[in-house]
């Protein structure tokens, strides 16, 4: 087969040995199957293996958001090469690839503050653009007059976070691959090992394919590995991953200021999105994670809620908290009580919350890039790297992505 680019369910059967598959056509595995494709000779062949068509995973559900602010030096470092990429991209297509606007991390307690000084010191020390300013609550209201209410005690406001167009990336990614396929609409159903444990191939829907390099880039699907690799132990793995299902609903927004994008943290949710018009008027996405919610066993791909009692009434009980957050008995704030749309959204990560970028034991020649959470834009490229590396180089990923690290409490500040 001599194509290259997008090719929609290929017969792969027959094809010649590949130098490096990559699984996964999400953020992750585009931007690893790039860099694979600069690292390689000039007559090598790489192949990226997705269900999804066009490529892009889950990303093609949800809006792509950057922020320096992280906990961990390595997550933060992963963003920084990333947003250059995407800064490299702009300026040769003359095209913006991302906008900048206000991320603020609402405090509602002292210590909730303390954590967010931390962090804004923390990426500051590290030598990358933290840009926070810390907001009294007068002064919170005077620059958002939507952050009202009285469990408001101050703002952490940062101002170089904004949103990034991986679709325009994406595109430019796999025009630049010319060394690499991407076949759309094939499923991965085992990775094939020798009696030595070596990678020899992949099994696909489409055939069976050659290759002694494996970079799996399940996104969110990280319980799919031991269906891939069926001869290994990778229940310890398994164990320390989890899938926790979000609601999200949409929501009227009055009275705010015109032309505004901003993500708002706050003390009692997980993380809302403002979008007005030039009137002020627009939507707000609420997003909320109930910390004692159980983990699902599998995410679906594109999950369609059901509407029942049970859940429109959680809804409505989050829109009063919200509203309970945002304004008081005079002031409700800038949400319209009934919310106009529903959707569900699923947050999976290892216990830290920090990524698993390392070889699979028994598996020589495997790869895992895994446990992205929902932050799999912003680091891709700097995840990819690392990948990469292990997969030509043979080399050592930092320890605080290897696979076997302690998987302690969360490490990164997802929000």
């Amino acid at each position: 087969m001599s194509a290259r680019g997008i090719v929609y369910q290929p017969d792969l059967s027959g094809e010649p040995a590949f130098d490096a598959v990559v699984i996964g056509g999400g953020p992750a595995g585009i931007h690893a199957a790039a860099a694979l494709d600069r690292g390689t000779g000039t007559g090598a062949r790489i192949l990226v293996l997705t269900r999804e068509h066009p490529p892009g995973g889950l990303s093609q559900r949800s809006l792509e958001q950057f922020r320096y602010a992280h906990q961990t030096e390595i997550l933060t470092r992963f963003v920084d090469e990333t947003l250059q990429l995407y800064q490299d991209v702009a300026d040769e297509l003359g095209t913006p690839t991302f906008i900048r606007f206000p991320y603020l991390f609402v405090a509602g307690t002292p210590a909730q503050l303390d954590l967010y000084r931390q962090i804004v010191a923390d990426t500051a020390a590290w030598g990358f653009d933290s840009r926070g300013t810390i907001l009294d609550a007068a002064e919170a209201r005077r620059c958002y007059p939507y952050l009202d209410g009285p469990g408001v005690l101050a703002v952490v406001a940062i101002h170089n976070a904004g949103r990034l167009f991986f679709d325009l990336v994406k595109e430019h990614l796999i025009a630049r691959a010319r060394k690499t396929l991407f076949a759309t609409g094939v499923c991965a159903e085992e990775v094939l090992l020798d009696g030595a444990g070596r990678v020899r191939g992949v099994r696909t829907s489409r055939g069976t394919v050659a290759t002694s390099r494996v970079i799996v880039a399940p996104g969110a699907f990280v319980l799919h590995l031991p269906r891939l690799f069926p001869t290994l132990a990778l229940d310890d793995l398994a164990r320390g991953f989890a899938v926790t299902q979000r609601e999200l609903f949409t929501a009227h927004v009055s009275g705010m200021p015109p032309r505004t994008t901003a993500f708002v943290v706050s003390p009692g949710m997980a993380i809302a999105r403002y979008e007005t018009d030039g009137e002020g008027n627009g939507s707000a996405i609420y997003g909320y994670a109930d910390p004692d919610e159980p983990p699902i066993a599998e995410p679906a791909i594109d999950p369609q809620p059901r509407r029942d009692p049970h859940f429109v009434a959680t809804v409505y009980e989050l829109l009063s908290a919200a509203i309970g957050a945002y304004g008081d008995a005079e002031h409700v704030g800038p949400l319209a009580r009934r919310p106009t749309g529903f959707s569900a959204g699923y947050y999976p990560a290892f216990l830290d919350e920090l990524p698993v970028i390392d070889t699979l034991p028994g598996a020589e020649g495997a790869v895992l890039l895994a446990g992205t959470n929902h932050y799999g834009v912003m680091a891709a490229e700097g995840m990819a790297r690392i990948a990469v590396a292990i997969a030509l180089e043979d080399a050592r990923p930092p320890a605080d992505i290897a696979i076997g690290r302690p998987l302690g409490p969360k490490r990164s500040l997802i929000l």
